[in-house]
C-alpha cells in the first residue's frame, strides 16, 4: 500500500542539525524541566527507540544514521548499516516501478508513505510501514531522508493467515456448489432415466401387444382383397347369365345398392390395408424410440430416431383448432452409422422436438392475443426443420430448427440448469434439456449448442463423434 502527500517537506536548513548540537552549549532547559537539553534529547531518543524504526541518509540515499530498533529488526550492526543504501535490505517482493515511484515521489520533495516487505541479515522478512520525509534545503533540494517505520509483521501475518483462510473457504465453496450440482444433475438424470425406462417398458409392452394382432390382420387383408374381387366377379357373372332374377332377389338387390356395394367394398379393404401400413409404421417407431435392447453401444442410424421420434409426434404436428398443421422439413445428409447410445439418442431427439412443438404453439397463443406481430416475408410460421450432415469423417452433426417463440439471453443462461423450465406448473419438469446435455457432452463427448433469439425461434445444434475415441464414453 502506497500514500502520497502532497504537502511540502519540511524546509529545514541542513545547518538545523548543527542547531541541535549547539542547544547543550546555550545551557537550555525545558520550560519547568530541571533537566539539561541532552537530558531531554536522551529521553527523546530512548522513547523511540522503543517505538519506532528510525534511519536517516543522505540525499543519494546512503545511510547515515540507525536507531537501535531499526538494528534490532534488520540484524545488522550499526556499522555494517553506515554507507549502504536500503537495497541491502531488499526483500525481492516489491516491483522494480514499486521503488522508481518512492524514489521519485521523495526526490520531488513530497513525503511518502506505504507498506514495504524487508529481509533481515539472517534472512528473515519482516513488514514495515514506512514513512519517508524529505529534508529540504532553503533551495528546496533534498539533502536527507529521515524514514520512520512501524513493524507490521503480525499484523501482516494475520491478514495473510485470514486470505489464505478466504481462499481456502471460497475453494471448498467452489467445491461444495459444483459437488452440490452435480447431485442434482445426478439426481435429475436418475428421475429422467427413471421416467423414461418405464415409458420405454411401457410403450415396449403396448407396441408387442398391438404387433401381434395387427400382423394377424395385415396378413389377412390381401388374401381378403383376393377373396372379394373373385366374389365380386362371380356375382357379376351370375347378373350376366340371369337376367331376369326373381322378384325376391331384385328386391334384395335393390334394398343394399349391389353396385355400390361393390365397388366401395374394394375402397373399404384399401382403407384398412393402408391403415394397417400406418399402423405398422407407429409400432415400428414406438420399438425403435423404446430401445430396451439397445442401451449398450452400438451403430445405429440417426435418422430412424429422427423418423420415429417425429412419428409419434405426428398428432402433435396436425392441424388444430384454430392452429394451422406444423411442417415438418427434412434435409437428410448421408450419415454412416454411428455408434452411440441409440435409446439415449432417441430420447434426445424427442426432448427437442417436443420443445420445438410447444414453442410453435406458445408463439400461436402469443399472436393470436395480439403480443406478437405476425413475421413478414415468405417465412413459414409453424415450421420444423432437421438437417443432418458429416463433418470431416469424424463428426455428425444434427440440427433441428423451429419457428417457435424464441428465447431472451437471460433463459438462454440457464436451459441445460436441471429442474429450471419456462412452462406452467405441471407441463414441464425442466429436466428434458438437462438431461439431453448430459447424454450429448458427457456420456457422448459431443456438443449440444442452442442459439436463439426472441421471436424468430431457436435452433439446436447436436456434434457427436461417429466412432468415440478408446475410453471416452461414459456409461
Amino acid at each position: 500500500m502506497v500514500t502520497n502527500n502532497n504537502a511540502t517537506a519540511f524546509n529545514i536548513n541542513a545547518n538545523a542539525f548543527h542547531d541541535l548540537q549547539n542547544a547543550n552549549s546555550l545551557g537550555g532547559k525545558a520550560e519547568g524541566d530541571d533537566k539539561t537539553f541532552d537530558a531531554w534529547l536522551g529521553d527523546w531518543e530512548y522513547a523511540i527507540d522503543r517505538t519506532a524504526i528510525v534511519a536517516i541518509t543522505d540525499h543519494k540515499g546512503q545511510i547515515i544514521y540507525a536507531n537501535d530498533y531499526f538494528c534490532k529488526l534488520s540484524k545488522y550492526e550499526l556499522s555494517e548499516l553506515m554507507g549502504q543504501n536500503h537495497r541491502i535490505l531488499n526483500s525481492g517482493h516489491h516491483s522494480a516501478e514499486f521503488f522508481t515511484e518512492l524514489w521519485q515521489t521523495i526526490s520531488r520533495g513530497k513525503i511518502w508513505r506505504g507498506e514495504i516487505k524487508n529481509r533481515a541479515k539472517d534472512g528473515s522478512e519482516y513488514w514495515v510501514y514506512t514513512i519517508i520525509v524529505p529534508i529540504v534545503s532553503q533551495r528546496g533540494k533534498p539533502v536527507r531522508y529521515l524514514s520512520v517505520r512501524t513493524d507490521i509483521t503480525d499484523r501482516k501475518r494475520i491478514e495473510e493467515a485470514l486470505q489464505a483462510s478466504e481462499l481456502a473457504l471460497r475453494q471448498r465453496n467452489e467445491e461444495l456448489q459444483k459437488a452440490l450440482a452435480d447431485l442434482k444433475a445426478a439426481q435429475a438424470q436418475i428421475v429422467q432415466q427413471e421416467k423414461m425406462s418405464s415409458l420405454g417398458q411401457m410403450v415396449a409392452g403396448v407396441a408387442h401387444e398391438i404387433n401381434n394382432p395387427l400382423n394377424f390382420i395385415a396378413a389377412n387383408i390381401s388374401p381378403a382383397q383376393t377373396y372379394t374381387k373373385e366374389l365380386v366377379q362371380l356375382v357379376e357373372l351370375y347378373r350376366k347369365s340371369y337376367l331376369q332374377p326373381t322378384p325376391e332377389i331384385a328386391a334384395k338387390i335393390e334394398e343394399i345398392d349391389l353396385d355400390f356395394m361393390e365397388s366401395d367394398l374394394l375402397d373399404i379393404l384399401n382403407s384398412m390395408k393402408l391403415g394397417t401400413h400406418r399402423i405398422c409404421g407407429i409400432v415400428k417407431s414406438l420399438r425403435t424410440f423404446s430401445r430396451l435392447d439397445e442401451a449398450e453401444l452400438k451403430l445405429a442410424n440417426l435418422h430412424d430416431g429422427l423418423d420415429s421420434a417425429l412419428t409419434i409426434l405426428g398428432h402433435r404436428l396436425k392441424a388444430h383448432d384454430d392452429r394451422p398443421e406444423i411442417q415438418v422439413l427434412r434435409q437428410y445428409g448421408s450419415l454412416p452409422n454411428v455408434m452411440c447410445y441409440s435409446g439415449n439418442m432417441n430420447q434426445v431427439f424427442m426432448n427437442i422436438l417436443v420443445n420445438a412443438v410447444d414453442a410453435i404453439e406458445d408463439y400461436h397463443q402469443q399472436l393470436k392475443r395480439g403480443l406478437m406481430h405476425p413475421r413478414s416475408g415468405n417465412a413459414i410460421p409453424y415450421r420444423i426443420q432437421v438437417s443432418t450432415r458429416l463433418c470431416d469423417q469424424n463428426w455428425v452433426e444434427v440440427q433441428i430448427t423451429d419457428s417457435g417463440l424464441g428465447m431472451n439471453s437471460k433463459t438462454m443462461e440457464h436451459i441445460f440448469d436441471p429442474f429450471f423450465t419456462t412452462k406452467p406448473i405441471g407441463k414441464g419438469t425442466g429436466l428434458g434439456l438437462s438431461v439431453s446435455y448430459q447424454i450429448i457432452v458427457d456420456r457422448h463427448q459431443g456438443e449440444l449448442i442452442c442459439t436463439s433469439e426472441p421471436g424468430e425461434g431457436s435452433t439446436f445444434l447436436i456434434r457427436i463423434p461417429v466412432t468415440p475415441p478408446p475410453g471416452s464414453f461414459t456409461s
